[in-house]
């Protein structure tokens, strides 16, 4: 029975992972590392500043919520949780259509960065909400009063409190974020700029076009990153934990 449980990852991940390793071990001397550094620094910038955006959002919203409890904002995050389960291709074409029909005004935002970091905002956001939420709950209201009577002003009551007792929360839901968008790929192959490449669309386009020994370089490299932040998101964890105890 155990080796039951082992057979999704050893036939998902490890012997896919062999044949990538493989093929990029055996073709190491033909890749162009420039490029790969290239898109690696494109598609962590567009990571680290979207999952920035993405977490300090719904930090702001899951506060807001839970100091005053308004049926808006209640409704607000239902809505804007929807976003992870529509497809990314269904967003990308949903904004451009929207930007067709708002006309020149607005064209200018196609094929933009923002447009990409807007449509990564709506499809992500709940990935950090609901993590964020669960923390935040477990502060008291008492701690709020507590800090006011003291004469804490809302920034000190929030960098002194609030903060602290959820950067844990903080941490994983930025994590989370930041994996999803560098191996988003729908949303970026419709939606980037001209001539802006990331991981994920290059291994898709070496992929399609039966390149599996050039598509292998970039698979490997966004299993590495990914799995790197995980582990170091874990270690973290882990250690707060052990303290803890």
């Amino acid at each position: 029975s155990l080796f039951l449980i082992y057979i999704p990852f050893i036939f998902g991940f490890l012997i896919p992972l062999f044949f990538i390793s493989n093929n990029v071990y055996n073709n190491f001397n033909n890749y162009n590392f420039l490029d790969l550094f290239t898109l690696t620094f494109n598609t962590l910038k567009l990571a680290i500043i979207t999952s920035i955006i993405i977490v300090t959002l719904s930090f702001y919203i899951i506060n807001v919520k839970r100091v005053m409890n308004i049926r808006f904002i209640n409704l607000l995050i239902k809505i804007i949780t929807t976003g992870y389960a529509v497809p990314g291709a269904v967003i990308g074409l949903s904004l451009m259509i929207i930007l067709r029909y708002l006309g020149s005004d607005f064209s200018f935002l196609m094929g933009t960065i923002y447009l990409l970091i807007y449509a990564y905002v709506f499809r992500f956001i709940s990935v950090a909400i609901f993590p964020l939420q669960t923390s935040i709950n477990r502060q008291p209201l008492e701690y709020d009063a507590l800090g006011r009577s003291l004469g804490l002003s809302s920034f000190k009551l929030f960098s002194l409190v609030t903060f602290p007792l959820n950067k844990l929360a903080i941490l994983s839901a930025f994590t989370l974020v930041t994996i999803d968008i560098i191996k988003e790929l729908p949303v970026t192959l419709i939606l980037r700029p001209f001539n802006f490449e990331t991981l994920s669309t290059k291994t898709f386009e070496y992929a399609s076009e039966e390149m599996l020994a050039y598509s292998s370089l970039y698979s490997l490299t966004l299993i590495i990153l990914c799995s790197s932040m995980l582990v170091f998101a874990t270690l973290i964890l882990k250690r707060k934990y052990v303290f803890k105890g």
